[in-house]
């Protein structure tokens, strides 16, 4: 009983959202977009709308996975975790046929699943790739993700772009130095690494609809609203990602709640300007 009254509520406030959010001003494209996953299947869930919409006008975003997703049979069988991000690898590849994203805006990190970190030596490419992509807006994972991933990626691109500047206020500074007191990057590297100029730091949601998160900063909220057609084709996209069976009989990307599966439906994609 208590697990259906969780998962009613959690069904019920995904639906309250969802008409809260309805009335919030439309995502202006960017020219040049770079979309941060920490797990094949993030940037189809979060983004598939986005994707969709730049691919249509001519300016495909680049995305960037940071792991493998080879935690996802964590505790379920003894599938290598060579195998696993193999199996998970070719259904981005599906994926990303589907939105008609080219292959070679597809880019795979090796930081391991579950252990996204800024002092890793995977943050030296992921640095070296936002400096040769030169994007002008980032989207990262909101911040009330509740996966340690999805919340450090965020950190790891904020630390990278410098988000915290000479007139923020000391918790920030803070914050900023917290951030990169374990970055290993020497100076040269951290200059080469450095953009040209500052893009726009955007947030995006895909387990955030799961939890009982209430923080949305809304003055800061712009939605995306899907065609027909889009929705059609992000919800095809994720189809492939979660119905394709591992060789233990569940899904390469792990039995996922239906709760949350459900909240993928919606024919809008939330995002949050992080200032």
């Amino acid at each position: 009983m208590l697990g259906f009254m969780k998962a009613l509520i959690r069904v019920l406030r995904v639906a309250l959202l969802h008409l809260i959010h309805n009335i919030y001003p439309s995502l202006s494209l960017p020219k040049r977009a770079v979309i941060v996953a920490p797990h094949p299947d993030d940037e189809v869930i979060g983004c598939g709308g986005l994707i969709q919409a730049l691919v249509e006008r001519g300016t495909p975003p680049h995305v960037i996975i940071l792991t493998g997703g080879e935690g996802s049979h964590r505790g379920c069988c003894d599938i290598s975790a060579e195998e696993l991000i193999t199996g998970r690898h070719n259904l981005t590849i599906k994926a990303a046929e589907t939105m008609g994203l080219p292959l070679s805006h597809i880019h795979c990190l090796q930081y391991p699943d579950g252990g996204v970190a800024l002092e890793h030596p995977e943050t030296e490419r992921l640095a070296a790739l936002l400096q040769e992509l030169k994007p002008d807006a980032i989207f990262v994972p909101h911040h009330g993700e509740g996966w340690s991933d999805h919340l450090k990626a965020a950190e790891i691109v904020k630390a990278l772009i410098g988000m915290f500047n000479e007139n923020e206020d000391e918790d920030s500074k803070q914050e900023q130095r917290d951030l990169t007191k374990h970055y290993t990057l020497n100076s040269k590297q951290k200059r080469s690494a450095s953009l040209n100029s500052k893009p726009e730091l955007y947030s995006y949601c895909v387990w955030m609809w799961y939890y009982n998160v209430w923080d949305f900063r809304m003055k800061d909220a712009f939605l995306l609203r899907l065609s027909e057609k889009q929705h059609r084709i992000k919800q095809k996209a994720i189809e492939q990602y979660v119905t394709p069976l591992a060789p233990c009989g569940k899904p390469w990307s792990g039995v996922l709640p239906k709760s949350f599966l459900k909240a993928t439906r919606w024919d809008k994609e939330l995002y949050f300007l992080v200032r």
